[in-house]
């Protein structure tokens, strides 16, 4: 009896270990889960203060627009109003202003391609001019500038970061969205959106603007040799950068916060 007793008692002590650690690791899930909503909400806030900024200008330029599209991947509801359709996505941290360039039968406002270069870059950069003045304003010229100014370096981070890449990255974001209220987060995210538009790569407003400054926008310019090259980098470089912090964030959230 005795002896029957010390394996009884060992494996009670394992399983109590064990449940403690469940325990723990499940009452993890509801704040990772309110830490990414959080995140998420105020990106997509910050999201829709770009597009918005890029509609105004467009408007009081007197240039049609096609489509505004809120969020990326599958549609979730699509309606025409004021003159334009607006595209609701299921990923509402991407999004895109689509002017009207070719069209014959326009009969009110201009073509985006008739406008001077000048104002083609000033509609382009007017999202990120929006998102910006919004984090200037509520955290203040120099911390909202500073904000916009680091996000380069932070969003390539993670080309320098040791394996698992982005997960002291991520500590950082969770650590952000815990220690501050809410409107300081979408400040923060407003100037982290402007800045990275302001990037001079194809899938952000800085190529847009980059595009228009070198010619890049006609359909002979983007047959050139020089714009394929130019293209398919910027995208191999935000494709592997986009995937490592991925893999960073499901490394992460794999082993808590």
């Amino acid at each position: 009896m005795p002896a029957s007793r010390g394996p009884a008692c060992g494996k009670s002590a394992g399983a109590r270990a064990g449940h403690r650690i469940a325990a723990r690791g499940g009452a993890r899930y509801p704040r990772r889960m309110l830490i990414f909503l959080t995140l998420l909400a105020a990106v997509a806030l910050a999201t829709a203060v770009h597009l918005a900024g890029m509609v105004l200008a467009a408007r009081l330029m007197r240039v049609r627009i096609d489509i505004v599209s809120f969020g990326g991947g599958p549609t979730l509801a699509i309606f025409d109003a004021a003159n334009m359709t607006w595209r609701l996505a299921a990923f509402p941290v991407f999004g895109h202003v689509r002017f009207v360039e070719r069209d014959y039968d326009l009969r009110s406002g201009l073509m985006f391609d008739d406008l001077p270069r000048g104002r083609q870059i000033a509609i382009a950069l007017s999202g990120c001019a929006a998102c910006a003045i919004l984090a200037c304003l509520v955290l203040g010229p120099f911390d909202g500038l500073r904000a916009n100014a680091a996000s380069w370096g932070e969003f390539f981070s993670v080309l320098a970061a040791p394996f698992p890449f982005a997960t002291a990255q991520w500590a950082g974001i969770a650590d952000t969205v815990r220690g501050g209220g809410f409107l300081t987060l979408f400040a923060l995210a407003c100037a982290k959106v402007a800045g990275l538009n302001l990037l001079p790569l194809a899938p952000f407003n800085g190529g847009m603007a980059l595009m228009i400054l070198l010619g890049w926008r006609s359909q002979a310019a983007i047959q050139t040799r020089a714009f394929r090259i130019y293209l398919n980098a910027c995208l191999l470089l935000f494709a592997v950068v986009l995937a490592l912090w991925a893999i960073g964030g499901v490394v992460y959230a794999g082993w808590g916060i």
